[in-house]
């Protein structure tokens, strides 16, 4: 049950609060990171940040709590999630504040599943 402090705090968080906690978190874990420092120069939609290490290749787009993917990041999660060996998530504050996040950096390979966007 999500507290109404803790749902102050999601509700708060910037994608761009969310991104630097994630990247933290996943070079404090020793992943390999990738993400597009200028997207205008970039393919419509494609993942925020990607994730390597051990085996694991991550595609993670962070949006704001109540934020909604577009047509093309839809677009590409739909043609990521079906690839083998590929992890693809969309993560929201409230995975941040939750543990899921955290869950997942720290899991082996197939202990997670890839999420299908809302």
């Amino acid at each position: 049950m999500v507290t109404d402090p803790q749902q102050a705090v999601i509700n708060a968080m910037t994608e761009t609060e969310l991104s630097d906690n994630v990247r933290q978190l996943a070079t404090a874990l020793n992943f390999l990171a990738y993400h597009t420092w200028r997207s205008d120069h970039s393919p419509a939609g494609f993942p925020d940040w990607v994730f390597v290490k051990n085996g694991r290749l991550l595609f993670v787009e962070l949006m704001r709590q109540k934020g909604k993917l577009s047509p093309h990041q839809k677009e590409w999660i739909l043609e990521l999630i079906p690839c083998k060996s590929v992890e693809v998530y969309v993560w929201r504050p409230s995975e941040w504040l939750d543990g899921t996040v955290e869950r997942i950096l720290k899991a082996t390979p197939k202990e997670e599943s890839n999420t299908i966007p809302e």
